[in-house]
C-alpha cells in the first residue's frame, strides 16, 4: 500500500495530523501512532485507517494569511485498508520517501498468514505449477518404507508436455545430497569445468545409502495399508507458493451496484460486479430451449424496467408520478396506454436519439397484442393484421428517413454536393428506406 502527501499550486499541501482516541472514529484509528501513521508490528482489519491524512479546501490563488490556512480550511482524506473481509494482516514495515516532484511518498508492506487451501496455486522452479486439488490427514497419505509421507503429490502427466527433466535431477541430486549431507552442483554450466555431478555420480551414491538408483521407492497405501502396485518417484524438492490464491480471488454476488446508463450490475470483482452471461452462454441457453432461465438471466437479474407504450401510434410514453397517470408524448393523451416490461437497455436502443448513447436510429415502433393467459380464448394477430402493422410501421420509418434527410440536407447545405453525410446517417438512410431509394444521398 502506498500513499501521496500531494503539494498544491498555492503552497499549501496535505498534512498528517495525530489521530483520535475517543469518539466514533477512535476505534478505527487504533493501530495509529502518534505521527498519524499505522505503526509496525499492529495488526490491521479491513476499514482500518492507516493514513490519519487531511487536504485542503483551497488549493489554487494565495494564501493570504502568513499562519496559512486555519484547521477549518481542510478536509478529511483518511487513507483506509481495504482487504478481505475477516482476514486480518501485519503492517510489516513503513517506508518514507519522496517521488520526482519532492512530494512525500508512504509505502506500507502488509504481511498475511495463510494456510494452503484447495485452489491455491503451487509451483517448482522448472516451472511446474499447479492447483491444490485436495487436502487430506496425514494418517491417510502414503508412506515409504521408512516412514516417510510426501508432503505434496505431484500428477506425473506434467512431465511429458513440460519436459522438465532437470526436475527430476533435482530430485535424484537432493535426495542424494539430504543422505551423504552435502551439497550437489545442480548448474547446467559445471561439467566443462569439471565440477557437475552427473547422474551416475548421484546414482552410484543413493545406492551407496540403501536407496534406488533411479529415485524410486517402495510405497504403502495409508488408508488400506497394502502396498502399492509401482514404484513411486519420491525426494524432496523445492516448492513455491504462487501469489494466486483462492481467496483473493473467489468472487460471488446476489444483488449490488449498477451502471448508471445501462442500469445493468457492473463488472469487476473490485466493483463487487456481477457475473456476466455472455453471447456464447446465452446460444448454449438458447439450443436447451431454457426461456425462463434466459428470461430470469437477461433481464430479471439483469435491468428490468417498466415502460408504457401507446396502442395507438407504437412509440413509449412516460408515467406522471405526481398526478399518477400515464401519458403518450406524441397523440398528447393517456387513454391507450399500456404497461409492458422489458430490459432498460432495449429502451435505451429503442431510444437512440438519446444525448448519451450518440445514435441516429429511426425510433421503432411497438404493437401490442392483448392476450388472456389459461383460457382458450386467447387473442392473437392474425396475419392480416400484422401485414397492416407492418405497412404503416414502415410507412412511419420511410417518412422519418425522408424528414432526417432533408434535415441532414439542411445543414450541409444542397449546393454542397462534396459534403459527405455521416457514415451512421448514410447507413440509416440507405439501409432503413424500405423501397430502396433510388437516389443516392449527396
Amino acid at each position: 500500500m502506498a500513499a501521496i502527501s500531494q503539494k498544491y499550486e498555492n503552497g499549501t499541501s496535505d498534512r498528517i495530523i495525530r489521530p483520535q482516541r475517543e469518539g466514533y472514529e477512535a476505534e478505527r484509528m487504533q493501530i495509529l501512532d502518534d505521527d498519524g501513521l499505522a505503526a509496525p508490528g499492529e495488526i490491521i482489519r479491513p476499514h482500518d485507517i492507516y493514513i490519519n491524512k487531511e487536504s485542503p479546501t483551497i488549493t489554487r490563488g494565495p494564501v493570504t494569511s502568513p499562519m496559512g490556512l486555519p484547521d477549518s480550511a481542510y478536509k478529511p482524506s483518511r487513507q483506509t485498508y481495504k482487504g478481505p473481509e475477516g482476514e486480518t494482516a501485519v503492517v510489516d514495515r513503513v517506508s518514507l520517501c519522496s517521488d520526482k516532484n519532492n512530494n512525500l511518498c508512504i509505502k506500507f508492506m502488509i504481511r498475511h498468514t495463510r494456510r494452503p487451501e484447495v485452489g491455491d496455486k503451487f509451483s517448482s522452479r522448472h516451472g511446474q505449477k499447479g492447483v491444490c486439488g485436495t487436502i487430506v490427514q496425514q494418517e491417510d497419505l502414503p508412506f515409504s518404507e521408512r516412514g516417510i509421507c510426501p508432503d505434496l503429490i505431484m500428477n506425473p502427466h506434467g512431465f511429458p508436455s513440460r519436459m522438465t527433466v532437470g526436475k527430476m535431477i533435482e530430485l535424484l541430486g537432493s535426495k542424494a545430497g539430504v543422505s551423504s549431507g552435502r551439497f550437489h552442483y545442480g548448474s547446467a554450466f559445471g561439467e566443462p569445468s569439471g565440477h557437475a555431478d552427473r547422474v551416475e555420480a548421484i546414482s552410484e551414491t543413493l545406492v551407496k545409502h540403501g536407496f534406488s538408483y533411479n529415485g524410486k521407492d517402495f510405497i504403502y497405501s495409508g488408508i488400506t495399508g497394502e502396498p502399492l502396485q509401482a514404484y513411486i518417484f519420491m525426494g524432496p524438492i523445492y516448492y513455491q507458493k504462487l501469489k494466486h490464491m483462492v481467496l483473493d480471488k473467489m468472487h460471488a454476488r446476489g444483488s449490488g451496484p449498477r451502471v448508471m446508463i445501462t442500469r445493468q450490475p457492473t463488472e469487476g470483482r473490485s466493483r463487487n460486479g456481477g457475473l456476466r452471461v455472455g453471447e456464447m452462454e446465452r446460444d448454449c441457453l438458447i439450443a436447451y430451449g431454457a426461456s425462463m432461465l434466459i428470461y430470469e438471466r437477461l433481464m430479471i437479474s439483469s435491468d428490468p424496467f417498466e415502460v408504457q407504450v401507446c396502442r395507438k401510434c407504437g412509440l413509449l410514453g412516460y408515467y406522471n408520478f405526481k398526478l399518477k397517470t400515464a401519458n403518450c408524448s406524441t397523440c398528447k393523451n393517456g387513454d391507450n396506454i399500456s404497461t409492458m416490461k422489458l430490459p432498460y437497455a432495449c429502451k435505451l436502443l429503442f431510444q437512440g436519439n438519446d444525448k448519451d448513447l450518440y445514435l441516429i436510429v429511426p425510433e421503432p415502433f411497438l404493437f401490442l397484442s392483448t392476450r388472456t393467459l389459461g383460457t382458450s380464448s386467447d387473442e392473437y394477430c392474425s396475419p392480416f393484421e400484422v401485414n397492416r402493422g407492418l405497412n404503416v410501421y414502415l410507412t412511419k420509418i420511410s417518412k422519418k428517413c425522408q424528414a432526417t434527410k432533408n434535415s441532414f440536407r439542411s445543414y450541409y447545405g444542397s449546393s454542397h454536393p462534396s459534403k459527405a453525410l455521416p457514415h451512421s446517417g448514410v447507413f440509416m438512410l440507405n439501409k432503413c428506406h424500405h423501397d430502396g431509394a433510388k437516389e443516392r444521398v449527396p
